[in-house]
């Protein structure tokens, strides 16, 4: 993610409804984008003040660290995508949601 110096200005562009895919970009990679963002406004970015520009980026380092390694997901089975990962299991098609 490339963010000016400016923090306020990094957190309008995380927030903004604008869309940074190409328009051909494929649907299943559109909503895939579209949902990673709405899990790191409601998780981060609609929660924290940012004073500067490196403080975003580690908050939001150490928020992605707490989803992959803590945070247990009822998709995976009450696991942690590192776990599901490590445990070497797949999601069923149908739970797939793209």
């Amino acid at each position: 993610m490339s963010v000016s110096g400016d923090p306020s200005v990094a957190k309008a562009a995380l927030t903004s409804r604008a869309s940074f895919l190409p328009p051909a970009a494929c649907p299943t990679i559109t909503r895939l984008c579209r949902s990673t963002n709405k899990i790191l406004k409601a998780g981060l970015v609609y929660r924290e003040t940012f004073g500067t520009t490196r403080e975003l980026q580690v908050k939001l380092a150490d928020y992605v660290h707490w989803y992959n390694n803590f945070r247990i997901h009822s998709t995976l089975g009450y696991m942690t995508p590192i776990e599901f990962r490590k445990a070497g299991l797949v999601l069923p098609r149908s739970s797939k949601k793209m």
